[in-house]
C-alpha cells in the first residue's frame, strides 16, 4: 500500500504520470509502480519496488534489464531513471550491495540510472549515485510520506481517474484563437510614433521634443486640468529602440494574455493598467515620462492573478516563469536610468486589480468577490488621484507655471508672492529652485526691495554657485545705478 501512497503523492505534488501498459492499464500496484515526468530537465523516470518480495539476484537482472533498455534507446533527451526500492526495515548486505554498485549507477551515453533504497522502519531513504544532483522531487514525496500519518485508504484511488482530474487542472482554457486586440495596439503605437517622426522632420526638430505636445505625462499640465495625459502617454515612445522593446513585449504578453481572457477583458486590463501606471508615476515622478511599459507590466500582474485562479498551473511552472520575468524586468528597470519604475509599479498592482474586476473565463466567481476588487479598485484610484492632485511637489509645478506667467507679464508683486510660497514649500529640483530664486530676486530688484533681493541671491548661489554670484554682481549694478541717479 506503500507504493500506491507514494504514487499518489508524485502524481498530486510532484507533476508525474502513471506510465501504462500495452493494454493501457496503469502500472500501479501495492508491489510495483512506473511514473513518468517530462520537463525542461528532460525525461525522469520514477519505478517503485517493494524490495522485500525480490531476492539478491531477482534485483540485480531488474537492474541488468533496466540498464540494457537504456542503452537501446535513442537519446534526443537526457533520460534519469530511478529505481526505488522500499524495504520493510534494514535491507540485506548482499541487496545493499547490488544497490550500491557503481555498474548500476552510472550515465548510459545521456541516460543515467540511480538507485535509492527507502527504509520504513526507521523511516530513512539513501541515494547510491553521486550523478545527478537532484531527485527531482522524489526525496521530497518520499519525506512528506514520513511526516504525515497517511490512512491505508489514501492509496486505494482510481489513478486513471486521477491523472485524468490532473490534465483537467493542468488545461489552459483559450478564450480567443486570434489576439487581434494585441496587434492592433502594437499597430496603433508604430503609427503614432511614425506620424511624430514624420512632422518633427518638416518641421526640422527632434521628434522627443514634441511628446510633450503630443500628450506625454507632465504632471504640471495635468494639474492645469489636462487629464488625458493620465492615458496618451501609453501610445507614445521616445525613439525607435524604445519603440521597439515596449511591441516585442506587447507581442509576447499581450498575444497570451487575450488568449487567455478574451479581448474585452484584455483591453479593459490594458487600459486600466496603463492608467494606474501614469497615476502611480504623477504622484512620485516630477519627470515626463512616456511609453507602454506600464500597461505591459499590467499584462504580468493579470498573468500573476490568473495563476492564482488556477494554483495548479501556477505551482506546476507557470508562476515560476511569470514572476522570473517580472523580477528581470524589476531588476532591469532599477539598473538602466531614466526608466519610471514608479509607472511599472502602478501598472502591474493596475493590471492585477482590473483582472480581479472582470475574472478568468470558464471560472465561476462569486458576486462578493468582483465587488470587492471593484471596491478596492476604486478606492486606490480615488486615493492616488487625491495624493497626486494635492502632492506638495506637483503643487509646486503648478506655481512655477504661474510664477513663469507672471513674469512674463511683469507682475513683479505676484511673482514675489508666487516665488516666496515655492521656496515655503521647499523644492527638490535643483533646476525649480534655481529658476525661482532668480525669478524672485528679479522681481525683488524691480520693486526695489534690493536687501531681499540680496538674500535670495545668496541662496542662489548655495544651489548654483556661477548663477548666484552673476546675479549678486548685477544687483551691486543695479544698486550703484540708483544711487548715482538718487545723487
Amino acid at each position: 500500500m506503500i507504493i500506491k501512497i507514494l504514487s499518489r503523492l508524485l502524481i498530486e505534488r510532484g507533476n508525474y504520470v502513471p506510465v501504462t501498459d500495452e493494454k493501457g492499464d496503469v502500472i500501479v500496484s501495492e508491489s510495483r509502480a512506473v511514473l513518468q515526468r517530462y520537463g525542461p530537465e528532460g525525461y525522469v523516470i520514477a519505478e517503485l519496488v517493494n524490495g522485500d518480495l525480490l531476492s539478491r539476484e531477482q534485483i540485480r537482472t531488474g537492474l541488468e534489464m533496466t540498464k540494457a533498455r537504456l542503452m537501446q534507446i535513442k537519446k534526443e533527451v537526457s533520460i534519469y531513471y530511478f529505481k526505488v526500492f522500499l524495504f520493510s526495515s534494514d535491507l540485506s548486505e548482499e541487496k545493499l550491495e547490488i544497490l550500491a554498485s557503481e555498474e548500476y549507477n552510472k550515465k548510459f551515453d545521456g541516460s543515467h540510472l540511480c538507485c535509492m533504497s527507502v527504509n520504513i522502519e526507521k523511516q530513512e531513504f539513501l541515494k547510491y549515485y553521486k550523478y545527478p544532483g537532484i531527485n527531482f522531487g522524489i526525496d521530497n514525496q518520499i519525506r512528506y510520506f514520513f511526516s504525515k500519518d497517511f490512512d491505508s485508504n489514501y492509496g486505494n484511488v482510481d489513478f486513471k481517474e486521477l491523472v485524468n482530474k490532473k490534465e483537467r487542472e493542468y488545461k489552459i482554457d483559450i478564450k480567443t484563437e486570434k489576439p487581434w486586440i494585441t496587434y492592433i495596439l502594437i499597430a496603433v503605437n508604430i503609427v503614432i510614433w511614425l506620424v511624430l517622426e514624420i512632422y518633427a522632420r518638416t518641421k526640422g526638430v527632434d521628434a522627443t521634443s514634441l511628446l510633450i505636445d503630443f500628450g506625454a505625462k507632465e504632471n504640471a499640465l495635468i494639474m492645469m486640468g489636462e487629464y488625458w495625459r493620465f492615458l496618451t502617454p501609453v501610445f507614445l515612445h521616445n525613439g525607435i529602440t524604445h519603440l521597439a522593446v515596449n511591441s516585442y513585449s506587447l507581442y509576447i504578453l499581450g498575444t497570451t494574455v487575450e488568449r487567455l481572457m478574451g479581448r474585452g477583458r484584455f483591453l479593459f486590463i490594458y487600459i486600466m493598467a496603463g492608467l494606474m501606471g501614469s497615476i502611480a508615476s504623477f504622484i512620485f515622478s516630477m519627470a515626463p515620462s512616456v511609453g507602454a511599459s506600464g500597461a505591459i507590466f499590467g499584462l504580468l500582474g493579470a498573468l500573476i492573478y490568473y495563476g492564482i485562479e488556477h494554483p495548479a498551473l501556477f505551482k506546476r511552472g507557470f508562476g515560476k516563469s511569470i514572476l522570473m520575468t517580472l523580477v528581470l524586468n524589476i531588476v532591469y528597470g532599477f539598473s538602466v536610468p531614466r526608466i519610471d519604475n514608479f509607472g511599472h509599479f502602478g501598472g502591474l498592482i493596475g493590471g492585477f486589480l482590473a483582472s480581479g474586476v472582470v475574472g478568468t473565463p470558464f471560472s465561476r466567481r462569486s458576486l462578493k468577490k468582483r465587488t470587492a476588487f471593484t471596491a478596492v479598485m476604486a478606492v486606490l484610484l480615488s486615493i492616488s488621484l487625491y495624493c497626486g492632485f494635492t502632492n506638495s511637489q506637483n503643487r509646486l509645478l503648478e506655481k512655477c507655471k504661474l510664477i513663469r506667467h507672471f513674469y512674463d507679464e511683469q507682475n513683479w508683486a505676484e511673482c514675489e508672492i508666487v516665488g516666496e510660497e515655492i521656496i515655503k514649500i521647499g523644492p527638490k529640483d535643483k533646476t525649480i529652485l534655481s529658476d525661482t530664486l532668480w525669478i524672485l530676486s528679479a522681481a525683488e530688484v524691480y520693486q526695489g526691495k534690493y536687501d531681499e533681493a540680496l538674500e535670495h541671491a545668496q541662496m542662489l548661489v548655495e544651489v548654483e554657485p556661477e548663477i548666484g554670484h552673476y546675479l549678486i554682481e548685477l544687483i551691486y549694478r543695479e544698486t550703484e545705478g540708483v544711487q548715482r541717479e538718487e545723487k
